[in-house]
């Protein structure tokens, strides 16, 4: 299928949205590379961003989430994402990693590719494809192999859905 079949429709619904590294690079076991990530979603919430789920796995992330420009919401997450953990790579001179992303494309303003393309947003259009959706987002790291309990992994909301104070807060009355 061609780039159609993902598209926000109706921004009064929450999305399932995944954002993935580029080759499935597993920078996100570096803490200070999620330090990035959640530093801004939690600037994003601060405009228009609603985050009802999210999980921070390896080389991916998982969120449930409204915005009334979520396009450009996610446009602007990861276009700031990619130049500050291309700065942290540069200042850190972990160069051997920043090597896997080197990217040659004369249109771009970047010699290296953070993110694959696309967000796959998948619309939540009512209480009983939420519950599947925050369910899939919240086991990931168990069906991983990662951790016995969901609530265990650092990076998810599994912990604000069990009382818990997570990393980031999240809207869990939907």
């Amino acid at each position: 299928m061609g780039r159609d079949r993902y598209k926000i429709v109706d921004s009064s619904y929450p999305y399932h949205i995944t954002c993935t590294i580029s080759n499935w690079y597993p920078i996100f076991m570096d803490p200070e590379v999620v330090d990035i990530i959640i530093a801004s979603l939690k600037y994003l919430q601060k405009e228009d961003l609603i985050i009802f789920a999210y999980v921070i796995m390896e080389n991916h992330l998982h969120l449930i989430v409204k915005s009334d420009n979520l396009s450009e919401i996610i446009r602007r997450f990861k276009s700031y994402t990619a130049t500050e953990i291309v700065n942290y790579y540069s200042s850190s001179l972990k160069t051997k990693q920043l090597k896997k992303f080197n990217y040659i494309n004369n249109l771009a303003h970047s010699k290296h590719k953070i993110w694959e393309e696309g967000f796959h947003p998948v619309m939540i259009e009512n209480t009983k494809i939420m519950s599947v959706k925050l369910k899939y987002v919240h086991e990931n790291p168990v069906r991983r192999g990662y951790v016995d309990e969901m609530e265990s992994w650092r990076y998810s909301s599994a912990r604000n859905y069990s009382g818990q104070k997570g990393l980031i807060d999240v809207v869990t009355d939907w």
